[in-house]
């Protein structure tokens, strides 16, 4: 059902991933990668919370890094739209 749901949001398949690397390697070269930077996104909450759970199931650590949500500044800034789409606020 999950998979379902993911390939429709996402268009991704399992055939896509099926060459993948293990999601240890993957979560250890991000943590290099964004070393003690901020993670900034549109709407990032949903990643995020990803990435803590995963930091803690999958690595036994815990992910400090801050995180700044854009969707959460665009409501802010710009109350008169209908919805705070990436691809609206872009025009």
């Amino acid at each position: 059902m999950y998979k379902k749901i993911i390939r429709n949001l996402t268009g991704i398949t399992d055939e896509m991933v099926k060459d993948a690397e293990e999601l240890e390697n993957v979560l250890l070269q991000f943590k290099e990668f964004l070393k003690d930077d901020i993670i900034i996104g549109h709407n990032v909450n949903f990643d995020v919370d990803f990435l803590y759970d995963n930091f803690l199931n999958v690595l036994n650590e815990p992910l400090s890094n801050d995180f700044v949500d854009t969707l959460r500044i665009s409501r802010k800034l710009l109350p008169e739209l209908d919805h705070h789409k990436l691809d609206k606020e872009c025009q």
